[in-house]
């Protein structure tokens, strides 16, 4: 059995390795927090734009 992954199943994936990504960068001593905050800032903005996305195909794979 092949397993499809669909556009919606890789950006969850690249989202959830930017998490992990993040929170180990969190740990780091020394870490400027201004950087550290634009970090955040990315990781949040693009989790909600792959949301917007996954949104958008779900509907779109609705109507037809």
């Amino acid at each position: 059995m092949t397993d499809k992954h669909t556009p919606e199943d890789t950006i969850a994936n690249y989202t959830a390795a930017l998490g992990k990504r993040l929170n180990e960068i969190r740990r780091l001593k020394g870490v400027n927090a201004k950087l550290l905050e634009a970090l955040e800032d990315v990781v949040r903005l693009l989790t909600v734009v792959a949301r917007q996305k996954s949104t958008a195909t779900h509907i779109r794979m609705k109507k037809k």
